[in-house]
């Protein structure tokens, strides 16, 4: 794009430079692009649009006078493609990243498209005289990449912290920068929470895209607007984290993993996550569809409800076999090939419905192992 120039004021936070302008409605959709979180590319950080949210920004912007947006755009850029004058002009050399902010923008084009005659009027009128404050964003050490650490970490706390954006998706971004940032160029990592989220994250992310698994489409990642998938990435990388933590914990070093190792065992815990699976759709048929792998919604084994205490036990089971994954899957098979849970049990409606608490769980795991009787 040609050079935007505006006048600005700027500030410092920490080693951050920061910059306050304002900008028309028509600036403001010119210099502005929104970078969408994608599964399977690793890339972007925004949340899907919210068509509904964003809709009642046009609805508003059409129907009151005045209409009052106050609040600041959050935007970001790399500190190589701006500069500013002596005489506080600043000049942009690329268009800005929208942090927080993408519905005001979508609201605006909804009126443009998405109504009538009076809604497109009204758009025209404000593309020219309507004004957005927009608080930018420069990392000092971030160089000329794609976007910065910072900004995936300013959109995480203000989504994770004031709207009700998914967990998945927050989780995810953190995850995959630790991916980006720490993993991928280092020969050791520090086995910290950090670092068990993201191989957590890649574990089930990866399940989730592998034709092979059976949980390939049926675990909602972070980009993805579906909840009629059964579990959510969040849910699912919960319940194998103490599987995946004690591995790694039995290979680390001084507290240290080398991202080798890490991705060797990665790959491993992965396979018996899917195979303790496959054991389980053996014991319970029933509660899939025809073939017996299918998800079936009628039942709550596919979900939180059932995955949860399900790797829980199998956690037990390796544990109990000093972090030996095939002779922890071997207890696990011989574990709920005994149990006397039933298919009925896991109905929606039946026995385990709405244990979903942390307490719930443990008490399913209790039932798996037969030493309580499910009530009747």
């Amino acid at each position: 794009m040609e050079t935007y120039r505006t006048q600005c004021i700027p500030f410092r936070q920490d080693e951050s430079e920061f910059y306050l302008f304002k900008a028309s409605a028509k600036d403001l959709l010119d210099i502005s692009v929104v970078t969408h979180y994608n599964s399977d590319e690793n890339d972007g950080y925004q949340r899907p649009p919210d068509r509904t949210h964003f809709r009642k920004i046009a609805a508003y912007l059409k129907d009151h006078m005045p209409a009052i947006l106050p609040t600041a755009i959050l935007a970001a850029i790399s500190p190589v493609q701006v500069e500013t004058t002596p005489s506080g002009e600043l000049l942009l050399h690329n268009q800005i990243r929208i942090v927080d902010g993408q519905h005001r923008i979508l609201g605006l084009r909804a009126l443009q498209t998405g109504y009538n005659e009076a809604g497109s009027a009204r758009y025209q009128q404000l593309l020219e005289t309507y004004e957005f404050p927009i608080i930018l964003m420069a990392e000092d050490h971030m160089g000329d990449v794609e976007y910065s650490r910072m900004e995936v970490e300013a959109f995480i706390n203000i989504n994770s912290k004031g709207k009700r954006v998914k967990t998945d998706l927050a989780e995810s971004l953190k995850a995959e920068m630790f991916q980006k940032n720490v993993r991928d160029s280092s020969e050791y990592v520090q086995l910290d929470t950090t670092a068990e989220l993201n191989v957590c994250n890649n574990i089930v992310r990866g399940l989730a895209k592998d034709p092979k698994s059976f949980w390939h489409d049926r675990i909602i990642l972070g980009d993805e607007i579906d909840r009629k998938k059964p579990i959510s990435i969040s849910a699912f990388s919960k319940a194998i984290r103490p599987t995946v933590s004690l591995c790694l914990n039995s290979l680390q070093q001084d507290g240290r993993i080398s991202t080798a190792v890490l991705e060797k065992e990665e790959a491993l815990v992965a396979g018996y996550i899917d195979r303790a699976w496959h054991a389980v759709c053996r014991k319970w048929p029933k509660c899939f569809s025809q073939d017996g792998v299918t998800y079936n919604e009628s039942y709550n084994i596919c979900k939180g409800i059932g995955v949860v205490p399900i790797y829980a036990l199998f956690h037990e089971c390796v544990s109990n076999c000093e972090a030996n994954l095939e002779n922890g899957l071997s207890k696990f098979i011989n574990t709920i090939s005994a149990s006397n849970v039933s298919t009925s049990d896991w109905l929606v409606g039946g026995s385990f419905t709405g244990m979903s608490s942390g307490q719930a769980a443990k008490k399913i795991v209790q039932y798996l192992k037969n030493e309580i009787g499910v009530s009747i």
